[in-house]
């Protein structure tokens, strides 16, 4: 069971992309495929070589939202884990998550800033574990217009449809570095846009609970689902994904073939 890791990369994180990478491919589960998105910039990864890296990028920044649906969409493997540039994973993150047996949520980690190490952080509302790209594709995946809250947002929806498991040991290493969106004035927790966000998520929610009400049938409520988070999503956006799908769908292809 091939798992695609999605990398997605930016000017800020020029310092930390490798560590990232280098923590996919050292996983103790080979079979992974790991896809660094350049997101606006082109990731200093040429000294790295392993014939399980491909780097797609693109000159405008898009978001990571953007960035990890570019992946989900071009990917033709099972399974899918995220990993921020900034962030790590220990060696056995998959592998674990994996183990675990369910359609995977991982949501435990280690959270990392300029004065501390946090313990065990249970967070479910976190993107940090390995799912399975149908779970992704059945909702609409995330909003690639959207900058901020598609994580919470996005299992939120994935469990209106059916459950996602959890588990609380901690293998992903999140770095609170200044300057990121969880940590700038203009989008962190207690901002203007965060709480804007939220409001709009809580709409999103309910209207997906709702739909779900509607359809006890999983095939129609998760088609219901969809079709309505894919009316939120801009034409101008869908088409700019659609071009960079298809660029990075070829480039794993003939990963693959090779």
């Amino acid at each position: 069971m091939t798992v695609l890791v999605s990398v997605t990369h930016y000017g800020p994180t020029r310092d930390f992309v490798a560590r990232a990478v280098e923590s996919v491919l050292a996983q103790t589960y080979r079979d992974v495929v790991c896809v660094v998105i350049g997101d606006g910039d082109v990731p200093p990864l040429s000294h790295i070589r392993d014939e399980r890296l491909i780097v797609h990028s693109y000159p405008v920044n898009h978001g990571a939202y953007f960035a990890q649906d570019v992946a989900i969409w071009a990917s033709p493997f099972e399974w899918y884990a995220p990993v921020a540039a900034d962030d790590w994973i220990e060696p056995d993150h998959i592998e674990r998550s994996l183990s675990h047996g369910t359609d995977m949520a991982c949501g435990a980690l280690w959270y990392h800033n300029d004065r501390y190490v946090e313990g065990i952080v249970v967070r479910k509302a976190y993107e940090v574990g390995v799912y399975r790209t149908a779970r992704y594709h059945e909702i609409g995946a995330h909003n690639p217009a959207e900058r901020l809250g598609q994580d919470s947002l996005t299992l939120k929806v994935m469990r209106i449809v059916r459950p996602v498991g959890a588990t609380t040991y901690p293998t992903y290493h999140r770095l609170g570095r200044p300057g990121s969106l969880s940590t700038h004035p203009d989008s962190r927790r207690d901002s203007p846009a965060r709480r804007q966000m939220r409001m709009r998520n809580r709409a999103i929610v309910a209207r997906c609970q709702k739909l779900a009400r509607m359809n006890p049938n999983l095939g129609k409520r998760a088609a219901r689902i969809r079709a309505f988070r894919d009316t939120l999503v801009p034409l101008r956006v869908k088409a700019e994904l659609a071009v960079e799908v298809d660029a990075l769908r070829e480039k794993v292809g003939q990963a693959v073939a090779a």
